[in-house]
């Protein structure tokens, strides 16, 4: 069973932000900032970019956003993101494959998204640039994803006849090091800016 993860990040008051607090209660102030402050997060990541390859949307960035949750007290506001994958996407780091001998990496629009269990009739096929799972059978545009036809055209002896496709949908690799996305959780001065304009409509 994979372990529920908590992202967790913690905003630190300005001197600004810290005068205002004086003024009032700090946990009626945090509970002011715990709803606009979520809602923040959550429509930052909604607003993330979907996959490089323009490849139908996973849903992920909209599975985070609506994981968020948010827990005020008189220490402040702690902003929680519990959608797994998502500690990974922030600090990146090296993923190697858990009771199995490699990582299945989707290569196509159709496996992006799924496992590989999820396709019958896969097979191995090794070749100098690797080893892949491979599925026969339509032929499938590496782009669009579209069903291009049951195969392509080819000659024999006896004439035209078909040929059956090979569609490459995972690549096999022993490990993948993914880059850090400091994009995922917006820019502290963001969360002040925001936390600011709350207290100035909320705190007399």
């Amino acid at each position: 069973m994979t372990p529920s993860i908590s992202f967790s990040i913690r905003d630190e008051a300005t001197p600004a932000i810290a005068a205002k607090a004086a003024k009032c209660d700090l946990l009626r102030l945090a509970m002011l900032l715990r709803d606009p402050l979520r809602a923040f997060w959550r429509d930052h990541l909604k607003g993330l970019p979907s996959n490089k390859k323009g490849w139908p949307s996973t849903g992920f960035w909209e599975e985070a956003a609506d994981s968020v949750d948010a827990t005020a007290s008189e220490e402040g506001v702690s902003l929680q993101g519990h959608k797994i994958g998502l500690r990974q996407r922030y600090y990146g780091g090296t993923i190697a494959p858990v009771n199995a001998d490699a990582l299945t990496i989707p290569i196509s629009p159709i496996s992006y998204g799924h496992t590989a269990s999820e396709f019958p009739g896969l097979f191995l096929l090794r070749t100098k640039k690797g080893a892949y799972l491979v599925q026969s059978g339509v032929e499938i545009d590496a782009k669009t994803g579209r069903v291009n036809g049951i195969g392509r055209k080819g000659r024999g002896n006896a004439g035209q006849r078909r040929v059956a496709a090979l569609n490459f949908l995972f690549k096999l690799v022993a490990s993948v090091t993914q880059a850090p996305n400091p994009d995922v959780v917006p820019r502290r001065e963001e969360f002040l800016e925001v936390g600011m304009a709350v207290i100035e409509r909320g705190v007399a």
